[in-house]
């Protein structure tokens, strides 16, 4: 992990966000990028002439320069990487459009406080950036403080007996790459079969050597979630995007609400 964009907006739920980052990465050689997506009054678009509209975006830029700069300049010398004020009118997709040009290995985001309940966050830019990206996203919910992440959990639609695609074989390598952030976090991997009874089995070093499979057994999917993240004690939880109706039933189910609002974990979208 060489390179991270940290999107903000400037308000205390990304100020709380960028507090988290810099714990997070503690004394790692790695460049945070800082971008923010500026715009000026819509009333006045189209009421002012041309070049006074222009004077504006120039100064609103230089404005919000200054802040990134202020706000890079909290980080150690060796982790201050690019600085980017960007006018655009929809920014999940400036955002998505810079990290993949500048090559970043994730972007970061916060939550705000009103929209922790991710199945309200349909709309927010954080959850179109989600969509949108061809990168890994770390949501940061408000209020979340950083403590060493040592145990994460991966609900999957996938079993350890199924022959992995590349896709999916490259995404784990990535997550592997991740954790060594955390020293080697351990990576818990959980399988829920609904309405069936039986007993929970933990497969080790499945699907890779470190590794640990449980498969699990629950009423729903999102109460063996639930189960799983207490008997876990887990510090993140992440989720694999391409496995589109799994994450999608997710996504507007009740457990995320209850995950992020009840417990503050950061939620890794890959």
């Amino acid at each position: 992990m060489k390179r991270i964009l940290f999107a903000t907006n400037f308000s205390d739920s990304c100020s709380n966000a960028f507090q988290y980052v810099k714990e997070m990465i503690g004394k790692e050689t790695v460049k945070v990028d800082l971008v923010h997506i500026y715009q000026v009054a819509p009333t006045t678009l189209g009421i002012i002439p041309v070049d006074a509209l222009n004077s504006m975006i120039l100064e609103k830029r230089e404005n919000v320069y200054n802040q990134l700069i202020e706000l890079r300049n909290e980080l150690v010398p060796d982790q201050r990487g690019d600085v980017f004020p960007v006018y655009g009118v929809y920014p999940s997709s400036d955002i998505a459009e810079l990290a993949e040009n500048q090559e970043v290995d994730f972007i970061v985001m916060a939550l705000r406080q009103k929209y922790s309940l991710i199945d309200r966050m349909i709309g927010t830019i954080t959850a179109y950036t989600i969509k949108l990206a061809k990168v890994p996203i770390l949501a940061i919910p408000s209020g979340a403080k950083y403590s060493p992440i040592k145990e994460i959990l991966f609900p999957t639609a996938m079993h350890f007996t199924d022959e992995l695609t590349e896709q999916e074989k490259q995404a784990l390598e990535w997550l592997s790459m991740f954790s060594k952030f955390f020293e080697n976090a351990n990576i818990h991997f959980v399988h829920i079969k609904a309405k069936s009874q039986g007993v929970d089995v933990v497969y080790m070093d499945q699907p890779y050597p470190t590794f640990d499979f449980t498969v699990s057994y629950a009423d729903t999917v999102e109460d063996g979630i639930m189960d799983n993240l207490k008997k876990s004690k887990a510090d993140m939880i992440t989720f694999f995007k391409p496995h589109r109706s799994f994450w999608e039933r997710l996504y507007h189910s009740s457990v995320t609400r209850k995950v992020l609002y009840h417990s503050r974990l950061p939620l890794l979208i890959f």
